[in-house]
């Protein structure tokens, strides 16, 4: 989808640079003005898709008809703000990698939701899962995130436990996942966009939607809601690999991603009472039916401790015990000594 943005401020350098930075963004076309009757005229030959404007750009209400969405680029010295007080704002000065999140998010939420071809064959979900506790099912999880990113891949990482515990590595700045889920309820947004406008670069160069914070927000999700989910952000293709890390309770969430996952991994861990469990797992359900598609990754390994042998499932890893190692820093043991053998995983 192709957004046609008009710039609208009396400040040359200033529209430059926005043009110069936003123009890179193959979803945008930019057109600039600095004067309000040339862009009026505009917006009614063109009907932009977005008009971003200074309230100083004149000392009148511009017309904005025939725009979808006009957007207030406010700041502390502008005179005119009061004019626009039922208009959307974004910061004028700021990371303009900002500007057009903001740009993204605001029209998602205004243009519909709206999908183009299925895009779904270029995409792999791997769900990260373990009945263990204490297994370091987030830190494997997101190691294949990083991975896949230094391989020169679009992988995302969806923190979808109850409460989620990457903020520490993926820092929290907005309700993610909460978000998306309603953003698919509604079908005036375009998920798309919304998807671009709240998605967000992290260790390592994946790119990451901010987990659940409130156990109401995700008890609420249904299996179906979820399945819809992750079948909808898959067929939009831009992403290579999804990877969800997963609570360790069998639930509506856990349940529909691993239906819907191309691959399963499936944290274990040593020790007696771990083994025991790994093994009343082995004989559930979730295990006849998704076993195929279940791969095995072991944890804390050391010589001469053993593992379940009962989960028939390939290993693709045997990764140290690092100790109290930063999770940052294990991340990226784990992948420069080759730990996790991603490449059958996507």
């Amino acid at each position: 989808m192709n957004i046609s943005v008009a710039i609208a401020d009396k400040d040359r350098d200033y529209t430059d640079r926005l043009r110069e930075v936003l123009q890179q963004y193959n979803d945008l076309s930019i057109y600039v003005y600095t004067n309000a009757e040339n862009l009026e005229d505009a917006i009614v030959k063109k009907r932009f898709d977005v008009v971003l404007f200074d309230a100083d750009l004149c000392d009148r209400r511009i017309a904005f008809t025939e725009a979808k969405l006009p957007i207030c680029l406010y700041h502390d010295d502008c005179s005119n703000l009061g004019m626009y007080l039922d208009t959307a704002k974004i910061s004028k000065y700021q990371r303009i990698s900002n500007i057009y999140k903001e740009i993204v998010r605001l029209f998602a939420d205004k243009a519909g939701i709206s999908f183009g071809l299925d895009q779904s064959q270029n995409t792999k979900i791997i769900a990260v899962y373990s009945p263990l506790g204490g297994c370091g099912k987030t830190t494997i999880g997101l190691s294949i995130a990083a991975k896949a990113a230094n391989l020169g891949k679009q992988a995302l990482f969806l923190n979808a436990e109850q409460l989620s515990s990457t903020n520490q590595v993926n820092p929290f700045v907005e309700e993610g996942l909460t978000a998306l889920l309603e953003a698919m309820e509604d079908r005036n947004v375009n998920f798309e966009l919304k998807v671009k406008g709240l998605a967000k670069q992290g260790l390592q160069g994946m790119y990451y939607i901010e987990g659940f914070t409130k156990y109401v927000d995700y008890f609420a999700v249904k299996k179906e809601d979820m399945i819809s989910f992750l079948e909808t952000i898959k067929k939009l293709g831009a992403y290579n690999v999804i990877v969800v890390d997963l609570s360790s309770a069998m639930d509506n969430i856990v349940s529909a991603t691993m239906e819907v996952a191309d691959s399963i991994v499936i944290v274990d861990k040593p020790g007696e009472v771990e083994i025991q469990k790994m093994e009343y797992f082995a004989d559930q359900s979730v295990v006849i039916d998704y076993g195929k598609k279940m791969y095995r990754v072991c944890n804390f390994a050391e010589n001469n401790i053993g593992f379940s042998q009962k989960l028939e499932a390939p290993c693709v890893g045997f990764v140290h015990n690092y100790g109290n190692l930063p999770i940052t820093n294990m991340v990226q043991v784990i992948n420069t000594n080759n730990e996790v053998a991603v490449d059958g995983l996507f």
